[in-house]
C-alpha cells in the first residue's frame, strides 16, 4: 500500500488527481476517472454514495487506511479521490493487483 501511496501523490504533484467526494464524482462522470481511492475512515453515508457513483463505471476502487488518503495528496482530511491518468492507474493496479476490492 505504502508504494500506491507514494504514486497517488506523485500523480497529485502532476495535476491528475481529482480529490473531495464531489470533486471525484464529477471526474467519474464524466468519464475522466481511471482509478479511485476512499479512505477508510470516511462515514457509511460517504462510502455508500461513492460506490454507487462509481458503480458500472469500469473504474477500480481501492480503500486505503484511515487518514492515509488525505496525508498521500498533502489535503489531509480528503476522504476520496480520483486518478485521472490512465499510466499512473495502471502502474498502480498492478502494484496491488486482483487484491483491489470492488474492482470491476
Amino acid at each position: 500500500m505504502k508504494k500506491i501511496l507514494e504514486l497517488l501523490g506523485l500523480a497529485n504533484r502532476a495535476g491528475k488527481v481529482r480529490s473531495g467526494e464531489e470533486f471525484s464524482i464529477k471526474a467519474v462522470k464524466a468519464g475522466d476517472a481511471r482509478l479511485a481511492f476512499m479512505d477508510e475512515g470516511a462515514s457509511a453515508l460517504a462510502k455508500r454514495t461513492f460506490e454507487k457513483a462509481i458503480e458500472g463505471s469500469g473504474v477500480p476502487l481501492i480503500y486505503v487506511p484511515e487518514g492515509a488518503l488525505g496525508i498521500a495528496i498533502g489535503k489531509p482530511g480528503r476522504m476520496a479521490a480520483v486518478v485521472t491518468d490512465e499510466g499512473f492507474a495502471k502502474k498502480m493496479i498492478s502494484i496491488h493487483g486482483d487484491k483491489i476490492p470492488g474492482r470491476h
